[in-house]
């Protein structure tokens, strides 16, 4: 099932890449509570105190992970030359999934944050349900679910998470819609309305 089209590919692209920082952001998001200066020091490898302060960074910012080949060089520069490393010594290859995700839940649990996995996608689904019975718009749904999971401090996934989700809300209230329209309509009334319940051509992927 195609998934109905709520950013345009340049906000998608935005969405799925790390936040670009200015100078004095970098300061700031960049800067190390005790907690995690505490982890950074136990850290062997540039790569793994590197990678630490950079997920942390961007998380603080926007409450998602991202892949580490999109971190961006002037931020790697930057946490290298606060910890006193080369920038060339984060290794892109050398940043382990294991490793990575391990960095992913200490943040999450030092943070307060709940993880987004199965459990957490069904209460998201839900109340992608409810924005989708007040008949709201593909675009306004998703920042008013990005919305949810930071007031209910929840990870953030990826756009393609959220326009599965939307789409499928959308889809079920359609259906709920039309049959409505069938136990309670005239015949004559259904043709006046055949077609309008339809998604229109802008709200399609290519």
């Amino acid at each position: 099932m195609p998934h109905i089209k709520i950013l345009n590919n340049n906000d998608i692209k935005a969405f799925n890449s790390p936040p670009e920082f200015n100078s004095e952001e970098r300061k700031r998001f960049f800067y190390l509570p005790k907690w995690a200066g505490e982890f950074v020091e136990s850290f062997r490898t540039p790569t793994n105190k590197i990678g630490f302060v950079l997920q942390l960074g961007y998380f603080k910012a926007v409450n998602r992970f991202f892949v580490a080949r999109k971190y961006h060089q002037n931020d790697i520069e930057f946490v290298a030359n606060c910890h006193g490393l080369g920038p060339n010594e984060f290794d892109f290859e050398n940043y382990k999934e294991r490793t990575f995700i391990r960095h992913h839940e200490l943040i999450l649990e030092n943070m307060g944050f709940q993880k987004f996995d199965q459990k957490t996608k069904g209460v998201l689904i839900n109340e992608a349900h409810n924005l989708s019975s007040k008949q709201t718009k593909p675009r306004l749904m998703f920042m008013a679910l990005v919305a949810f999971l930071c007031e209910k401090k929840i990870e953030i996934p990826g756009y393609h998470t959220f326009a599965e989700i939307i789409t499928g809300a959308l889809r079920n209230f359609e259906k709920i819609l039309i049959a409505s329209i069938e136990k309670n309509l005239s015949m004559e009334e259904k043709k006046l309305l055949d077609g309008l319940l339809e998604f229109g051509d802008e709200y399609k992927d290519g």
